[in-house]
């Protein structure tokens, strides 16, 4: 990062900025040699020192099938809270944001596993109690993302 002095590495403000993002940017490898990028809905997880992310969909389509055939994906999340617009020199101007960016590989997941990841999503969302149909957690596509790589960044002035 070249401007280290806005980079975050702290576990607890990474999970913070996580916690207030609502959409994930995930990147996958496409073999056009182009990424493909689809927003995801997410919940997270840090324990023993490890980050892992949920995101679930239809189990099929594109996502599905690039995943399946390489499991190294990327994704960014992001909050803009203000742009700050000088009127003299407009290369002035910023915004001011907080964000994660990483890597990870994606492991797509079974039967209880789907529920503790679905509830994981369910709650970044609400704090109401989760409810699942086995029907649908069957026909859902759920997957584990296992964090290789997390840093955060901001700017604030």
């Amino acid at each position: 990062m070249r401007r280290n002095n806005y980079e975050i590495k702290d576990e607890k403000r990474i999970s913070e900025i996580l916690k207030k993002c609502q959409v994930m940017r995930l990147a996958a490898n496409d073999e056009t040699g182009y990424p493909y990028i689809v927003p995801v809905n997410y919940g997270f997880e840090f324990a023993d020192g490890a980050w892992c992310i949920y995101i679930h969909g239809a189990d099929a389509g594109t996502k599905k099938e690039l995943l399946m055939k390489d499991a190294k994906v990327g994704f960014e999340m992001d909050i803009n809270e203000n742009v700050v617009i000088n009127d003299e020199i407009s290369c002035n101007s910023y915004m001011c944001y907080e964000s994660v960016c990483g890597t990870g590989n994606v492991v797509f997941l079974e039967n209880d596993e789907k529920v503790k990841a679905l509830t994981a999503i369910m709650n970044h969302y609400s704090d109401a109690p989760v409810h699942f149909d086995k029907e649908t957690i069957d026909k859902t596509m759920v997957i584990k993302i296992e964090v290789t790589k997390i840093t955060g960044k901001f700017l604030k002035k």
